[in-house]
């Protein structure tokens, strides 16, 4: 019997050309790249595209690196494993949805069932608890066994996102500069030393009695790839436990004592 499955392995691949890829790409998908778009299009798979105003919400584990390079790296991942699953249940229990991760992050949103302002004192609700979560695993495991504990970043920030809704993988997508944004804030996390930074947008949401007296209000931070100067709220705690100066006269001795 003839092999068909090697007769098509074998077969030496279609020359393609610019234009017939242009004409596929019309062919199969009515808002193909050179094609007319069609504003919230319906494909095939019944999804759709909108544009919506979300609470952003990344998280990127500290020090897992470390912890791959000075044990067991099956006992490392399996760990990282159980504290994701963990902390998307408290994003969920908020009224999140968890859109991604990818190896020792993870991003979601907040207010696709409901209004902004809810969303935004959610998401900070979740991000609370996440740390206390963390702290709980920290003192009654990760110290116990390693000696040292783990650390998370997390950036909020609110603003209009597509979202774009499909039937395949996970369902759901959300891509826009709001969410470049929230990538940037959580790695701003590392650079001022401070677990938790709130952007400007998201903090004007929160309700009056979540504000904290303690937060500091950075001005006009510049992050890269965004053309808008950012202000940008920490409010969290620093990972090196020295409290950072607000005072502009003492930034010296603040980042020399952080340094080591």
């Amino acid at each position: 019997m003839k092999n068909i499955a090697n007769d098509f392995y074998s077969a030496p691949p279609e020359h393609v050309s610019l234009q017939k890829l242009l004409d596929d790409d019309c062919l199969r998908r009515a808002d193909g790249l050179l094609c007319q778009e069609t504003e919230n299009y319906i494909n095939k798979n019944g999804g759709f595209m909108e544009e919506k105003e979300l609470i952003v919400f990344f998280l990127d584990i500290r020090n897992f690196t470390c912890l791959l390079q000075e044990g067991n790296e099956y006992q490392a991942v399996n760990l990282l494993n159980k504290l994701f699953d963990l902390f998307g249940r408290v994003i969920t229990g908020f009224g999140g949805r968890l859109l991604e991760r990818s190896g020792d992050n993870l991003y979601a949103v907040f207010g696709l069932q409901t209004d902004i302002s809810n969303a935004a004192n959610a998401a900070h609700e979740s991000a609370i608890m996440l740390f206390d979560l963390l702290s709980h695993v920290n003192r009654e495991y990760y110290n116990v066994r390693f000696g040292k504990d783990l650390q998370v970043g997390v950036g909020i920030h609110a603003g209009r996102v597509i979202v774009n809704h499909s039937d395949q993988g996970s369902g759901l997508l959300a891509m826009g500069l709001a969410v470049n944004l929230a990538a940037r804030l959580q790695l701003e996390t590392k650079i001022v030393d401070n677990d938790l930074i709130l952007s400007d947008d998201f903090y004007r949401l929160l309700a009056p009695e979540k504000l904290k007296d303690s937060w500091e209000r950075l001005d006009h931070v510049q992050f890269k790839g965004i053309d808008q100067p950012q202000n940008i709220w920490l409010a969290g705690k620093p990972y090196s436990g020295v409290p950072r100066k607000k005072n502009g006269s003492d930034d010296f001795l603040y980042w020399l004592s952080i340094a080591g």
